[in-house]
């Protein structure tokens, strides 16, 4: 019973191994989140006259706008598209210019994008940081949740987190720093997340610092994480202990 109980797995494991490429590659041709949303919000008529219609009514309403501001951003070589853009980084709405200077830089205009999102990352919107170098994508692999990063990332967006790491929000620096680490910027992102690890009082900011360091992985900063391990929180502390063991597993 045993012997065919072990048979049937190997044979399902086996037959999901030699499934499993194809079902990945299938993912690319399946909408993401974000398209199933954007088709509820915007309709079928996805082109660019349409989009610039809906970006510059202001008797719409304005998670529309903003939604095609940001399918606006996915039509590469797209004159009319880039723009549209352009022009509505100046409008009423920040929600609005912010969405169009980051489809400016998904679209590799960052002379105009860079200034405008560099102006809202100093007054404390930490999450465009995240927006520009991490997109995730969600598919089904056999019914499991899959999660696929596609990196944003180019050279001209560097400046905004190098920049960012002396501003005065301190989740802003400490996002600053982790992507720096994520970009392999290792020497400029360790002092920001120990400084901020040992002296903030916020506990948002103390966990993205200890995953900061875990990026960085080397004795200082292992040491640092280590130091942690006494933090008057709790999480900061359970946040520290994770990260320990699994640096130690990284190790075998």
């Amino acid at each position: 019973m045993r012997l065919t109980k072990m048979v049937i797995l190997l044979t399902s494991s086996l037959s999901i191994m030699l499934l499993a490429p194809n079902l990945v590659r299938s993912l690319g041709n399946r909408p993401t989140k974000d398209q199933i949303q954007q088709k509820n919000i915007i309709g079928e008529d996805t082109s660019t006259e349409h989009l610039e219609k809906i970006l510059f009514d202001e008797n719409i309403d304005e998670e529309k706008r903003i939604e095609s501001a940001k399918l606006l951003g996915s039509k590469k070589g797209d004159k009319t598209a880039i723009e549209a853009l352009k022009k509505s980084v100046g409008s009423k709405s920040k929600r609005i210019q912010i969405e169009s200077a980051i489809s400016l830089y998904k679209l590799n205009e960052e002379t105009i994008a860079l200034p405008v999102l560099d102006k809202y990352v100093r007054e404390g919107n930490d999450e465009i940081l995240g927006r520009l170098f991490i997109q995730r994508k969600m598919g089904s692999v056999g019914g499991h949740v899959v999660y696929r990063t596609e990196s944003l990332y180019n050279k001209a967006g560097e400046s905004i987190l190098t920049k960012a790491l002396g501003y005065e929000n301190e989740l802003v620096r400490i996002k600053a720093a982790y992507y720096l680490a994520k970009i392999n910027k290792k020497a400029l992102a360790y002092p920001v997340a120990v400084e901020l690890l040992q002296k903030s009082k916020n506990r948002d900011v103390k966990i993205f610092a200890i995953s900061t360091l875990e990026l960085i992985r080397d004795e200082k900063s292992i040491f640092a994480i280590k130091q942690a391990l006494s933090d008057s929180d709790e999480k900061v502390k359970k946040r520290a202990e994770w990260s320990l063991e699994y640096l130690k597993d990284k190790k075998k």
